[in-house]
């Protein structure tokens, strides 16, 4: 997306391993936390596999490891980034889809 519409994508990831990687692309903002429904500490879940990591531990799966890491929900994103419009809002977290979007408010500034 970044190099077709020459647009600014920010990234929320959650594992220090994959942020790295991700802050090599100079088109991307990378913030190291993870998109939550509530603002505050939150555990991440480390798996072997990158798509099996999480922060809702409901699952029955194996983690390798576990860090606290800052969340952020979406009026929290917004800010922290100093967003003003969003125009395409891309949500892959690992089980917390539900509780970020539950958590957005129509009195958030976002389009």
């Amino acid at each position: 997306l970044s190099r077709h519409f020459n647009c600014n994508c920010y990234l929320v990831e959650a594992n220090a391993t994959l942020v790295n990687e991700l802050k090599q692309n100079a088109n991307f903002n990378v913030l190291h936390a993870a998109a939550t429904g509530k603002t505050g500490p939150v555990t991440f879940n480390v798996a072997e596999s990158d798509d099996a990591s999480a922060i809702n531990s409901d699952y029955n799966l194996l983690f390798t490891s576990s860090a606290t890491v800052d969340g952020f929900n979406y009026a929290g994103l917004l800010n922290k980034f100093n967003i003003q419009t969003v125009d395409v809002l891309k949500i892959d977290i690992e089980g917390a889809e539900i509780d970020f979007i539950e958590a957005m408010s129509d009195q958030a500034n976002h389009n």
